[in-house]
């Protein structure tokens, strides 16, 4: 098969796409409060903190859940 990013678009991240989902209140409220801090578009504001998050997630391994280590020591025994 070919580049499973070929399927993606283009990979540089020209393209902007519209997404909406539904964030906790804490959250909102933390995102507004950087916006106004950085005074930038809370498209931009939320653009940068997921760069920052993506690029933690690529250098630490994932954190567990206490169920998901829970099914871990169990699954050892």
């Amino acid at each position: 098969m070919g580049d499973p990013t070929s399927a993606l678009g283009s990979p540089s991240g020209d393209e902007l796409h519209e997404l909406r989902v539904r964030i906790p209140m804490d959250l909102h409220r933390q995102l507004l409060s950087l916006k106004i801090l950085r005074g930038k578009s809370l498209a931009d504001t939320v653009s940068l903190a997921l760069d920052i998050y993506f690029t933690k997630s690529k250098t630490s391994p994932p954190a567990h859940t206490a169920e998901e280590q829970a099914a871990d020591a169990g699954s050892l025994t």
